[in-house]
């Protein structure tokens, strides 16, 4: 079987494992130790520090880096809304039959799906976990930018590609900036084959108890378990179980 790691990749990682044992540690103590290069040690340090992954202080000694600190404290937060969301998002799958997704938005303005759970009766090959949204098509990422604050949707909406995924997909900024308008009024969103030929999709959003957005919850399913009459049912199934759950989650957001 062919290997794809990569090794300079391979040497960062063992870097940070070196040095989440040995605090506040020498160029020349983890170049030795490690026995790497000194060219080679030299330049994955820099690109650690570039990255705010490591850090270096007066005495030239490297410990762990902040961002290192960020990205753990984002994946305990990630774990703890899917282990309490968890239940409640397999009710809706269990009562659906169809696909749930629970996704996210990251600083980068990119929506990622962080839990999925299968329907009985039929399951969405679309979208898996850890892999990014089509923010301008499906309803997942059309209510995690609904419910963003102007400043962090004028953001996404500048990045976004408007990539053309059937004829109905929404292909430029002002036609999805109203769209998102009409999302937040009516308090859901819908995928009408936007993402996707013969899909269709309904997304509301999960909120904390104290009223802060956390999250979007989705349905997906084909032309022939979701006819255009019962998306509104659907939506209601979403949010009557999610008006239950959101008393038991907590404000913080999940920053990736």
């Amino acid at each position: 079987m062919r290997d794809y790691s990569v090794s300079s990749i391979i040497k960062a990682a063992a870097i940070l494992e070196y040095l989440k044992v040995h605090k506040s540690s020498t160029f020349s103590q983890i170049q030795s130790d490690l026995s790497y290069a000194k060219s080679s040690a030299y330049q994955i340090l820099k690109t650690l520090e570039n990255l705010k992954m490591v850090s270096v202080n007066q005495y030239g000694e490297y410990s762990l880096g902040y961002k290192l600190f960020e990205w753990g404290c984002a994946f305990g937060r990630g774990i703890d809304l899917r282990n309490v969301a968890g239940p409640c998002i397999r009710e809706i799958a269990e009562e659906s039959g169809l696909t749930v997704h629970l996704s996210i938005l990251t600083k980068d303005c990119e929506g990622i799906c962080i839990e999925k759970i299968p329907g009985k009766v039929f399951t969405m090959q679309l979208t898996n976990v850890g892999v990014p949204l089509k923010m301008n098509t499906s309803a997942s990422g059309k209510v995690l930018l609904a419910w963003q604050t102007p400043e962090v949707q004028a953001r996404a909406l500048e990045k976004i590609p408007y990539t053309p995924f059937t004829e109905r997909s929404i292909v430029t900024k002002e036609g999805l900036a109203a769209e998102l308008l009409q999302v937040r009024r009516q308090g859901y969103a819908y995928d009408e084959q936007e993402s996707e030929q013969n899909c269709r999709g309904v997304g509301v959003p999960l909120f904390a108890c104290d009223g802060t957005f956390l999250a979007s919850v989705s349905i997906g399913a084909p032309l022939m378990m979701m006819a255009p009459e019962e998306m509104p049912h659907y939506v209601k199934i979403l949010q009557t179980h999610l008006e239950k759950l959101s008393p038991r989650l907590a404000p913080n957001r999940i920053d990736l």
